[in-house]
């Protein structure tokens, strides 16, 4: 879907192209995700694992992880220009990048009106109302 970003950055207008390339990368990373999970139930490290990848329409501007329901990590991710290389042409784009987010910690605690825990709980519930709602199955 035409987005704002990924976007060409010299004319501020999407690109089919940039969004492939998008495409690209989130399929490299989510099977990366996806075969590590896996991987630590084959080793034997966890009893069990189980990945499920769900997509919705937008372009992700942060990173949420949710760890057992009790901790998250959020970090946002700042919309930077920079090079690609696309069908041999080097250009501009506006892209977000998460690599270096810097994540912040929220955790449970035994008071249930702290900050923390009202941020964990919120987090929750607003991944809960994307995968119930606008997320699909991930087709590979």
């Amino acid at each position: 879907m035409p987005a704002a970003v990924p976007s060409r950055a010299e004319i501020g207008a999407d690109d089919p192209a940039v969004r492939q390339l998008a495409d690209r990368i989130a399929r490299r990373h989510t099977e990366a995700i996806t075969e590590s999970v896996r991987e630590l139930a084959d080793l034997g490290l966890v009893r069990n694992a189980n990945a499920e990848v769900r997509t919705y329409g937008t372009t992700a501007l942060f990173k949420l992880y949710i760890i057992n329901g009790k901790e998250v990590f959020f970090g946002f991710y700042p919309v930077v220009v920079h090079n690609v290389t696309i069908k041999s042409e080097s250009g501009p784009i506006f892209d977000v990048m998460g690599k270096d987010a810097t994540l912040f910690h929220f955790a449970v605690s035994d008071d249930e009106a702290s900050m923390n825990s009202a941020y964990v709980e919120q987090a929750r519930a607003w991944f809960d109302s994307v995968w119930t709602t606008i997320a699909r199955e991930y087709r590979r």
